[in-house]
C-alpha cells in the first residue's frame, strides 16, 4: 500500500520486478495527506503485505510528527 502521489521509486520499482501496487490516493481537498487512523484502515482493508510511510513524502512535502508514524506502526500490525 502506496499513498500517492510519492516518490516513483516506491511505485514504480515493486511493479518492474512484477509485484502487485495497491495505490491510496491523497486528496488535493486535504492538502495532499491522509490521518494515520485513514492509512492504516486502508492497509488493513487492502490486506496489503506491505506499507509505504515516506516521510517527508516527496513531492507533496507532507510531513508526519514521530508519534503518527510510531502509532501506525504500531496498529498495522496489529
Amino acid at each position: 500500500m502506496i499513498p500517492v502521489p510519492s516518490f516513483g521509486r516506491w511505485t514504480d520499482e515493486p511493479e518492474t520486478l512484477g509485484r502487485r501496487v495497491q495505490l491510496l490516493h491523497y486528496l488535493e481537498e486535504y492538502d495532499f495527506r491522509l490521518t494515520p487512523e485513514e492509512f492504516v484502515n486502508a492497509v488493513k482493508r487492502s490486506k496489503a503485505k506491505n506499507a509505504v510511510l515516506c516521510n517527508p513524502n516527496n513531492p507533496t512535502g507532507s510531513i508526519m510528527q514521530k508519534e503518527e508514524v510510531l502509532w501506525q506502526l504500531i496498529y498495522i500490525r496489529e
